[in-house]
């Protein structure tokens, strides 16, 4: 069973790069230097957390796997311009990204600008042409409007303003945010763009939404955010760089506040073993048909 599921997972990773790689190919990029600064952005593209979550809960719902494709795609296409422009040396100023030189360093700094430029229309472009193929134009517009929201002025762009100068968090004048405004930032600069993968999934569905499952997602997707960001400040205090893809401490480097900062290695570690049991528990619901889902999140849990 278990092996039966890596296997499905890996197989929804091969297809998410591949669909990935056609829409690069087929796409019209007159800059030659701009589209291999996009591709080097984009492979190898580590683990595709995001994109795989979108296939995985698709399943559950018993949407189309096309309609997933794109889904998934303007999800990383998001993801990845967001990274591009969060190593810039006027943010987080990190020289590595999975594993390799940050675009910014392997191309111009404006060149990298440009390219996660390109990759954020791209996303909003690519749900507009290929979506209409499979939903009605109410679903893709709905379906648009939650990537913009989520990843906008209202989700992640925000949570990264937050992040970068936390004493502008409802107009506090002090420089470290409590502990409940560091949550904030968290919500809106991760678990904004993964809600967004369970809300663009759930309206893409053809029958109408069940309240149960829709409420169990949700509250998986809520828990799985927080989760997975405190437990990237962990790895960023902790972790081999070797492991983490990038600069080991790069927080600590930009004197950034992050959950590393309130609990000691111990407490966070069992902060977030706590919080991943909650995220596994919210897919009871749905019984032996989350197997890979909970399969996938028990393995984001080994990051640590």
């Amino acid at each position: 069973m278990t092996k039966s599921i890596e296997s499905q997972l890996e197989r929804l990773q091969e297809r998410h790069n591949l669909y990935l790689q056609n829409l690069l190919s087929d796409q019209l990029c007159p800059s030659q230097l701009l589209h291999e600064a996009i591709e080097y952005a984009l492979f190898p593209g580590g683990k595709r957390i995001r994109p795989i979550l979108v296939y995985l809960i698709g399943d559950i719902l018993n949407v189309s796997p096309d309609c997933l494709d794109i889904i998934a795609a303007a999800i990383e296409l998001t993801h990845s311009y967001s990274l591009i422009h969060d190593d810039l040396p006027a943010m987080d100023n990190d020289d590595f990204r999975r594993g390799k030189l940050s675009c910014h360093k392997a191309f111009h700094e404006g060149v990298a600008i440009l390219a996660g430029d390109a990759l954020q229309i791209y996303a909003v472009q690519l749900l507009i042409q290929k979506l209409p193929q499979y939903l009605s134009p109410q679903k893709v517009l709905a379906i648009v409007n939650i990537l913009c929201e989520s990843s906008g002025i209202e989700g992640m762009i925000s949570g990264q303003c937050f992040d970068l100068y936390p004493q502008s968090l409802h107009g506090s004048s002090e420089k470290v945010p409590p502990i409940e405004n560091l949550r904030q930032i968290h919500e809106l600069k991760t678990g904004k763009l993964i809600m967004a993968c369970i809300e663009m999934t759930i309206a893409a569905q053809q029958e109408a939404p069940q309240q149960q499952a829709t409420s169990a997602l949700r509250t998986f997707g809520n828990q799985l955010g927080f989760t997975y960001q405190i437990q990237d400040d962990y790895l960023d205090r902790y972790a081999p760089r070797q492991i983490l893809g990038k600069n080991r401490s790069s927080d600590l480097s930009n004197q950034k506040i992050t959950f590393a900062s309130y609990y000691s290695r111990e407490e966070l570690y069992s902060l977030i073993t706590e919080h991943y049991q909650s995220t596994i528990e919210s897919l009871e619901y749905f019984g032996e048909k989350a197997a890979p889902l909970r399969k996938f999140t028990e393995r984001l849990i080994n990051r640590v």
